[in-house]
């Protein structure tokens, strides 16, 4: 913990030095070497419209990065639920100070037809998955689908192969447990915590539209128990609109469980600045026969690219539970 925040004391410091250089989102480069230093941090609040509300710093990222040629790095270490404060019928306050693996792998990307990736990374599955950073991603919350279904990261070897330019394969390979699990055996920083994870992966661009379909398996490190999965998303663009979908279904191995799950969202940009959202999600889990179905609005504020606000309401339609969230979120 304390290396971490010497770390991150150390890039405020560097700043004033290379003031002539630092761009606000695009990190501190280190001396002439192609390495920078960079990182994130985001602040939530709930209000879950019951007289409960609660207070989180809920991200904070230190992030080693670079390129050289036809090869990229990435290292970042994250807290997570650093800092919890709830008000109303209870008040309590948490701390978190373990610091995680989220990503730490080389890439090598000779051109534009191939890319092969080596270490932790995000599972390249879907859209929202990709987007791990709050700054970068539409609303605060993630789409449950994103969480239920399949590994949120891969520890291993990723290879994606462009056939033509609109059609693209991906390969994902995972035989050993997380990289997390060095420093955080009985917590990895992960979803699932797993030791095995193949997925096969079809990406297909048509004008405005990207479709993306992903099949896989994966075991569970502790239990050993073995799920199979499949994976289907979509994204429309077009001029100031964004339309999202993904769906994912999970069943294990034994034929038995099955968990689906899914979303769509509208995105409107109002200019470069400003966007309005609406989603729909459900999930549908037969081991604890339930299926949870609710919606939200969100607005979202960029003064700048690597600094946003932003607010959404949620309502379940069966239960009526609601809650409103804010965030302020900044990469550095």
């Amino acid at each position: 913990m304390s290396l971490f925040f010497r770390l991150f004391l150390l890039s405020l410091s560097i700043i004033p030095l290379h003031s002539d250089e630092y761009r606000f989102g695009e990190g501190i480069r280190l001396g002439e070497t192609p390495v920078y230093l960079g990182g994130y941090f985001s602040v939530d609040y709930a209000d879950f419209m019951d007289d409960r509300s609660a207070v989180t710093l809920d991200d904070m990222a230190l992030m080693l990065y670079g390129e050289s040629g036809a090869w990229r790095f990435m290292s970042e270490l994250e807290i997570n639920d650093m800092y919890h404060r709830s008000f109303g019928e209870s008040e309590t306050t948490e701390h978190s100070y373990d610091v995680h693996a989220e990503r730490v792998y080389v890439s090598y990307e000779p051109n534009d037809m191939v890319r092969t990736t080596l270490g932790k990374f995000n599972s390249p599955i879907g859209f929202w998955n990709m987007l791990p950073v709050n700054v970068l991603r539409d609303t605060t919350s993630n789409p449950l689908v994103t969480r239920t279904i399949m590994p949120r990261f891969t520890t291993g070897l990723d290879v994606d192969i462009t056939l033509r330019r609109d059609h693209r394969l991906t390969l994902l390979l995972q035989a050993t447990p997380d990289l997390d699990t060095l420093f955080h055996d009985e917590n990895p920083y992960n979803n699932f915590d797993i030791d095995r994870h193949l997925s096969l992966g079809y990406r297909y661009l048509l004008g405005d539209l990207t479709f993306k379909v992903n099949g896989g398996y994966f075991r569970e490190r502790d239990t050993l128990e073995a799920w199979y999965y499949g994976y289907a998303a979509l994204r429309y663009e077009h001029l100031a609109w964004r339309v999202m979908g993904e769906y994912g279904v999970r069943q294990n191995s034994e034929g038995g469980e099955e968990i689906s799950s899914g979303y769509l969202q509208g995105l409107y940009s109002l200019n470069i600045r400003h966007q309005l959202i609406a989603r729909v999600e459900s999930v549908d889990d037969e081991w604890i026969d339930d299926d949870v179905i609710f919606w939200l609005a969100g607005y979202t504020y960029r003064p700048f690219a690597s600094m946003v606000l932003k607010a959404e309401y949620q309502r379940d339609l069966d239960t009526q539970w609601q809650k409103v969230l804010f965030s302020f979120s900044v990469l550095f």
